[in-house]
């Protein structure tokens, strides 16, 4: 059998890079795309960060898919050269310049036997894809469909549960509770498997926000050349994963990653060399990874593969990862360390490429912030004492201590709310250490407990069984939820630079109702092993604007910067089809200005329904209505309400309103879209950075006329933002004490504008579509704004000083298409 890779081969040039990169059958790339794909080679190759700026419509993940696969496919090639010695060569020359030869030689004696030896375990893992792949085909399971969730018998179920038993106080004592074993921690997780060499086998790892975004990410890879061809592994969590129900049906996914870890610890009652779990067979595993990488697959159908199979999907995806080309993964699996280790991703030489990047800075912050509500800190410090009560007489001098330590620190906690009057505070890590009286606290051995102990786990077990529920005044607190984890979690954070985090410390009318929370300010020190150890690192998105502040943001100071390409594209869409209008006044010439000191003006709220009762006449099909928050929502329609604004409004076009909670969401878009299918046209009320304003798809009929309303500014007067544009000050200052610019001002308006040009992307779709933005402020036709909406829109806006011609132009605008369509 062939070993070379059976991949689409480009024509080349004499550097590798292709001329004409391969694309989809009967698709002939944009300009843009072929332009994206190049550029994509260069930063691969050339290493360091690029920036990729590719409107939405344009093609941008086909051209990530195709650009990357090529470069890829050229590498590996390259490792299955086994005499290529000019690479090794050429690399020692780089790094060992005047060294003397034999130490060169033989250096590059030692890296050219590791490459004939990657390349020749590469050659037989693809034959041996090639051949199951094969099979598949044959056996006609090789079909481009998703896989409905069988039927689990009743026999299945038995087994899963089989291995179920009533846990005894010594399942609940921590990791070296006994005198002998006091000196001694096991500090190996249960979990944890062989460390496998690194072959150096290049690998691109793909990350996005949502497993929606993957899943359609994983199709364009079906749909690309590659798609028969390329080896894909998407990684998700136990709750995505598992296929043993009895210990999927927990919910939690604490307690199915700690049920999924004790299975594997237990031995089985009919095989002493099987774990708990009947889906833990390692033939089986290794079955199914070669499946996986034989066939691309999205998180939906592994599952089901898992239980036709009998095999965990969740390590099968893990074992298939090793000799995968694309490793698909949610943001917190790439961005958060302990779970990138967990799951075995290895960054040292492979790519990453992350997808819708815009938001990446606040999903670093968010990953790595914390919060302690009031409510949960009362339960583990009342969980951990009971424990510990029962338990004191077993635990061992070492644990007492550690315990004894944690419920200090938690009571100390407990006092510092009850001391504080209603209301929010911003204080630094140090200040609140000295505060609860935990200066001399050494955070870092009791972290280490945690880990080593699992004393979470054991005290959710133990407070199942013996602790009725507890009432602690505040929120609600599930009891599949590990109230000591959440401490864990906090205590953790504490661990951060004080000059990178802030605690906010909000106070309500109980302890139950207050809180603790971790502000992370820097998150570029989560990004900064990425950046070191990663041979390029790709963030891309439809608007990555303003660059230099992204950049800014994600290189820690104490880096060197690194290569930064950056690459950005107009929109594929003709600019007739595009007609952006800013409407800075209203039929009664009341100026359209809806800062926060103007917006609840009902006269200008009632001008606004007017002028949009005015466009439905003439905007056919669907209208987005964005306004820039919930709350304002609300107000706007109940004054529209309240003056018949909503009825006059219903009689042209059926109103919707984007729903606050997420299980409404499909119903609502459901429904607006049968509206315009069978009548023609609906109104659609959404909210600037709610669930509508981001990876939704407005296109066609379901989006002709955009409207956004105001600047949709954050609350500048938020403890949290405060500390934001403060810290981002300072920060510039370190990097660079020239800048003259208020940087945290600049922040600010930055996340108004980004939250803004994703709205109004959502309406956009692609070549032939059309539509007509109206903004109803007149900051709008401001310069610094102007120039901080998506350029591909921004440099075709006009604005209007009277209502009349903005009615006119949207009319001319939407007579042009019909009359094309007769």
């Amino acid at each position: 059998m062939d070993t070379k890779l059976n991949l689409p081969k480009p024509v080349t040039d004499t550097n590798g890079k292709p001329k004409v990169f391969p694309f989809p059958k009967h698709i002939k790339p944009y300009q843009c795309q072929e332009d994206l794909m190049g550029a994509l080679w260069d930063t691969l190759e050339g290493g360091g960060i690029g920036v990729f700026e590719s409107p939405t419509g344009t093609g941008k993940s086909m051209s990530l898919i195709c650009g990357s696969l090529a470069w890829l496919q050229y590498h590996e090639e390259q490792l299955m050269q086994v005499d290529n010695n000019e690479t090794a060569n050429d690399e020692t020359e780089n790094d060992l310049s005047g060294a003397p030869d034999w130490v060169a030689e033989h250096v590059a004696d030692q890296r050219q036997a590791k490459r004939r030896k990657t390349g020749d375990i590469l050659k037989k893992k693809t034959e041996q894809i090639a051949k199951q792949r094969e099979q598949l085909r044959a056996n006609n399971i090789h079909k481009k469909r998703r896989v409905g969730r069988p039927h689990i018998d009743r026999s299945e179920k038995l087994e899963s549960n089989e291995e179920e038993e009533v846990l005894s106080d010594d399942d609940f004592m921590p990791q070296g509770f006994g005198s002998e074993e006091e000196e001694s921690f096991d500090t190996s997780e249960s979990e944890a498997e062989p460390e496998e060499e690194d072959l150096g086998i290049p690998q691109i790892l793909f990350c996005s926000r949502t497993h929606s975004q993957l899943a359609q990410f994983v199709d364009e890879i079906k749909n690309s050349p590659f798609g028969d061809t390329a080896r894909v592994v998407p990684l998700g969590s136990r709750q995505s994963l598992c296929v043993n129900e009895s210990v999927r049906s927990l919910g939690s996914i604490s307690q199915i990653n700690d049920k999924c870890k004790d299975l594997q610890e237990k031995k089985s009652s009919k095989n002493k060399d099987e774990c708990g779990c009947p889906f833990m067979h390692q033939g089986r595993i290794g079955s199914m990874a070669d499946v996986i990488l034989a066939e691309v697959q999205d998180i939906e159908q592994l599952v089901p593969v898992g239980r036709r199979k009998r095999a965990c999907s969740y390590y099968s995806t893990r074992k298939a990862s090793t000799f995968a080309q694309v490793i698909v993964m949610p943001y917190n699996v790439l961005l958060h360390k302990a779970t990138r280790e967990a799951v075995g991703i290895k960054l040292k030489n492979n790519v990453v490429i992350i997808d819708e990047a815009h938001n990446l800075h606040e999903t670093l912050e968010n990953i790595h912030s914390s919060e302690l509500t009031g409510s949960v800190l009362q339960r583990a410090h009342t969980q951990l004492n009971e424990y510990h009560a029962r338990y004191k007489a077993r635990l061992s001098p070492k644990n007492l201590v550690s315990v004894n330590s944690i419920l200090s620190v938690l009571k100390s906690f407990l006092n510092f709310l009850s001391s504080k009057e209603s209301g929010k505070e911003v204080t630094t890590v140090n200040d609140f250490m000295h505060k609860t009286k935990n200066d001399n606290v050494n955070f870092f051995e009791i972290q280490k407990y945690f880990e080593r102990s699992e004393i979470s786990k054991k005290v959710m077990g133990f407070a199942k069984k013996y602790m009725p529920e507890v009432n602690s005044g505040g929120e609600y607190v599930s009891k599949h939820v590990s109230s000591l984890r959440m401490a864990e979690e906090f205590l953790y954070s504490l661990q951060n630079p004080d000059k990178d985090g802030r605690i906010v410390v909000s106070i309500g009318s109980s302890i139950g109702k207050s809180s603790l929370k971790f502000l992370l300010l820097n998150s570029s020190i989560y990004f900064e092993e990425i950046l070191e150890q990663c041979r390029a690192v790709v963030v891309a998105g439809g608007t990555m604007e303003p660059i230099d502040d992204f950049i800014d943001r994600i290189v820690s100071p104490k880096l060197i910067r690194p290569k930064v390409s950056i690459f950005s594209c107009g929109h594929v869409v003709p600019s007739h089809h595009l007609l952006p209008i800013v409407c800075k006044k209203s039929q009664s010439s009341r100026v359209f200005n809806f800062s926060y000191n103007n917006r609840m003006k009902p006269e200008l709220v009632k001008d606004l329904g007017r002028s949009i009762l005015n466009l439905c006449n003439v905007c056919p099909g669907g209208m987005i209505v964005f306004l820039p928050s919930y709350d304002y929502e609300k107000f706007v329609y109940n004054l529209w309400d309240k003056e018949g604004i909503v009825q006059k409004l219903e009689a042209k076009k059926k109103l919707f309103r984007e729903p606050t909670e997420s299980s409404e969401m499909d119903k609502i878009l459901k429904d607006y879209a049968q509206q315009i299918q069978s009548v023609g046209g609906a109104l659609l009320l959404s909210v600037v950075g709610g669930k509508l304003s981001e990876g939704i798809n407005f296109k066609d009929d379901l989006g002709r006329c955009v409207v956004m309303v105001g600047l949709p500014y954050p609350n500048k007067e938020s403890p949290e933002l405060k500390e934001k544009m403060a810290f981002i000050n300072k920060f510039s200052k370190q990097r660079d004490s020239s800048v003259k610019m208020n940087l945290g001002d600049a922040y600010y308006e930055n996340l108004c504008m980004r939250a803004v040009n994703q709205s109004i992307g959502r309406a956009i779709r692609h070549k032939d579509d059309y539509a007509s933005i109206v903004f109803f402020d007149e900051r709008y036709s401001r310069d610094r704004i102007k120039k901080k909406v998506s350029k591909w829109l921004g440099d075709l806006i006009v604005s209007y000083d009277e209502f009349g011609p903005v009615i006119r132009d949207c009319a001319r605008f939407f007579k042009s298409f019909r009359e094309q369509k007769t």
